[in-house]
């Protein structure tokens, strides 16, 4: 909601369209109760970007990676449309944190942290952050703070505190397992496609190399079949947790079809390639060799007709 403060009733902004569910719901459902259009596109496509920008747009935004399909933006490029055109452009840095990746050096205005995940790093707080170095968007973001009472208590304060301490040594760990285990999925027979921006075949591989220094515990991956095979799938799993939480130490595992894209239509869903054979993990600190297992023993368990075979 924060994010809200730097717009105007009659103002527009342009949202990429793999956004996290959250945001989603900001943009298109809350934000038009001010008088503030959102328009979602695939803003990978800068040509695209560039002619959807009107008089009115103050405001461009940016998951990057995005949400589940973990499309990469380049930064740079946005930035220099956003500065053609002078709109602010914000991008959301949470699944890579400032550890692995700074936005505001790359040409961003704004960029939101949700403190819940990788920063506070243990699953047990609800945060989030906007950071600017730009003096009158910080203004405007403090008003909307001590206007709509956006502050944190100091709990949650001191255990955000706690898990920054050992931010770099969890996201190195969060990235070592991920791009192993991903390699693993990436040569499995049940495995349809895996997306991890560390992967040479992520189509935006050599864009993610330049202004990030390595990617999170976060892998999407499709697997062969459909829902039935999914379902299977989660049910068999021991160390992972089925949960549409993300970004803790404990290794996680969702299908986001069902779960934390449930409310979407599935015009939109197939549009964005969120499929019933779609899996996300959020892969945790424990030693790599138990996730792998873990993991070979949920594919295992699909049924030997399965259209995975």
């Amino acid at each position: 909601m924060g994010i809200l403060g730097l717009l105007k009733t009659g103002e527009n902004l342009i949202c990429c369209d793999d956004v996290s569910p959250e945001t989603y719901e900001v943009f298109n459902n809350i934000a038009p109760n001010y008088g503030i259009h959102s328009t979602f596109l695939d803003v990978t496509d800068t040509e695209k970007l560039h002619s959807c920008i009107e008089n009115n747009t103050k405001l461009i935004w940016v998951e990057n990676p995005s949400n589940t399909t973990l499309k990469i933006t380049d930064i740079c490029e946005v930035a220099q449309v956003a500065k053609e055109k002078q709109v602010l452009l914000g991008v959301d840095n949470t699944f890579l944190t400032p550890y692995l990746q700074r936005p505001l050096e790359l040409g961003a205005d704004v960029v939101m942290q949700s403190a819940t995940k990788y920063i506070n790093g243990h699953s047990d707080i609800i945060m989030g952050c906007l950071c600017t170095n730009k003096s009158d968007v910080n203004k405007e973001l403090v008003l909307m703070q001590v206007g709509a009472g956006l502050n944190p208590s100091p709990l949650d304060c001191y255990q955000t505190l706690r898990g920054i301490k050992t931010l770099n040594l969890r996201m190195d760990q969060h990235l070592k397992n991920s791009v192993i285990l991903a390699n693993y999925l990436g040569q499995h027979s049940a495995v349809e496609k895996v997306i991890h921006p560390g992967l040479k075949s992520h189509p935006q591989h050599n864009i993610f190399k330049i202004q990030a220094s390595g990617h999170s515990g976060i892998i999407s991956f499709y697997l062969k079949g459909g829902s039935e095979e999914s379902e299977q799938f989660l049910k068999a799993l021991k160390v992972f947790t089925v949960t549409e939480v993300s970004g803790g130490g404990e290794s996680t595992a969702q299908i986001p079809f069902l779960m934390s894209h449930k409310h979407w239509k599935k015009g939109r869903k197939k549009q964005l390639n969120i499929t019933e054979n779609l899996v996300k993990l959020s892969v945790g600190l424990e030693t790599i060799c138990d996730l792998i297992l873990d993991i070979e023993s949920a594919l295992d368990s699909l049924k030997p007709n399965s259209k995975c075979r």
